[in-house]
């Protein structure tokens, strides 16, 4: 009988350490996603989500531990070398130019040396998951509301052609009706094949879409598993959801 390899995870975060100065922000925190799942990472604010994003993506670099995406170690690299490899992060504050078009801000993360139809192809596939922006390619960005901006930019991530989205909080401060309108929306960039790591402080909306959770407390891993174990956990009912 031969034997079977495990599958390696496409993202993998191991033992990860990260201080601001003397202020100890991530302590040995390990997780992984699997090509193809929707994993949400929650905790209150300030627990160090959106610090870990920025690590794996590199905007930061961890003091200790490692990073590997699809089987390569990415600890010591910049953002635009992720962003290369395909790991495209989706800021909490959105980063977008408000004199630019939203045209403009599509070819601007569209990688170069694409072709004509593979780049009109990203582009059916914003518009098949976003499509009030087929109508505004004109419009400036900054004249839109939150939650259009919201879209574009999670529609630059996309242009970016991802193996994988960081979507860091991205429906705070978003009308309820609106927020429902953005989970909405990356279940379905889920289910077309891009893998994502969420970061919530809106727990039970994210588990609602994701297939597994971490919990991330002061800075450590607490909690983890299916999404449907942890909705029904009473631990996490009473300490994460206020329920």
């Amino acid at each position: 009988m031969g034997e079977t390899t495990a599958r390696e995870p496409l993202l993998a975060v191991e033992g990860v350490d990260f201080s601001y100065g003397r202020a100890r922000v991530l302590r040995d925190v390990s997780l992984s996603v699997e090509p193809g799942e929707l994993v949400a990472l929650l905790g209150s604010n300030g627990a160090g989500k959106t610090t870990l994003l920025e690590n794996v993506s590199g905007l930061s670099t961890p003091d200790s531990g490692a990073i590997r995406f699809d089987g390569e170690d990415v600890t010591s690299l910049a953002a635009n070398e992720t962003w290369e490899r395909g790991l495209v992060h989706v800021p909490e504050d959105r980063k977008l130019f408000p004199e630019m078009t939203i045209a403009e801000t599509f070819a601007i993360a569209t990688p170069r040396g694409l072709d004509d139809d593979t780049v009109s192809s990203l582009r059916e596939r914003v518009f098949e998951i976003f499509p009030d922006l087929e109508s505004r390619l004109d419009q400036r960005v900054g004249t839109m509301s939150g939650g259009q901006q919201q879209m574009v930019s999670m529609s630059r991530g996309l242009m970016s052609d991802p193996d994988m989205l960081l979507l860091d909080e991205p429906t705070l401060g978003l009308a309820p009706d609106l927020a429902a309108d953005i989970l909405d929306a990356i279940g379905r960039i889920n289910e077309a094949g891009t893998t994502v790591l969420l970061v919530s402080q809106q727990a039970l909306s994210a588990l609602d879409i994701a297939d597994r959770a971490y919990v991330l407390d002061n800075g450590e891993v607490t909690l983890s598993g299916p999404a449907t174990e942890l909705k029904r956990s009473d631990e996490v009912r009473e300490a994460y959801l206020g329920m």
